[in-house]
């Protein structure tokens, strides 16, 4: 049996109308916040919910199949959909971290996807665990990752660069945060990363 886990709620709705097969959204947003390990535990669950701002009720119902390691054991073979962009990578690298965590023993597939076009960006690439839990707790701590995968390793660096409080981002909100709009700021610090990627 092939379980797929997607980037989130929207494109596993496209998903599952469009493809055939057992689909799970990752609703999480491990941008946000610090990066916690053990994944999924008491403490885990604790602190993600501060960030959410929600209640653990929510929060447990948001990420309930994932939150029991045996929902995963019951699949041969995983299938991740995730774009190539940092939110997603980094929520990738969470769910290998957490197959390896499991001590997952099936295969498992990753296939990029465009987010604005649902597009599929490449051929599914075949992933072999053994070194997301370190990569994890590396970046964890601040330190860069590499791993046998660029697309993980390239949004790490940029993961470590958005949390550096003296990226130009902040830099930028905080000399015109009382001058313009927050859409405004919202707009600006979009238009710039576009412009970056």
């Amino acid at each position: 049996m092939e379980l797929n886990i997607t980037n989130g709620l929207y494109f596993n709705e496209y998903a599952k109308n469009k493809f055939e097969g057992v689909f799970i959204p990752f609703n999480e947003a491990m941008i946000d916040g610090e990066l916690l390990f053990p994944l999924f535990d008491n403490n885990f669950v604790k602190k993600r919910i501060e960030v959410h701002n929600a209640t653990k009720e929510d929060y447990q119902i948001k990420m309930q199949f994932f939150l029991s390691a045996n929902n995963l054991k019951n699949y041969e073979v995983v299938n991740l959909w995730f774009g190539l962009d940092t939110f997603c990578q980094i929520n990738m690298l969470t769910m290998l971290a957490y197959l390896e965590q499991i001590e997952y023993k099936g295969k498992i597939f990753y296939q990029a996807i465009d987010d604005s076009s649902f597009e599929l960006v490449n051929l599914k690439t075949e992933i072999c665990l053994g070194q997301f839990i370190s990569a994890y707790n590396q970046l964890k701590n601040g330190q860069p990752i590499f791993t046998k995968y660029s697309f993980i390793d390239s949004a790490s660096k940029d993961y470590l660069y958005l949390k550096n409080k003296n990226n130009r981002f902040y830099c930028y909100i905080r000399e015109n945060i009382k001058k313009i709009t927050e859409h405004q700021l919202m707009i600006d610090i979009l238009n710039d990363s576009a412009q970056c990627g």
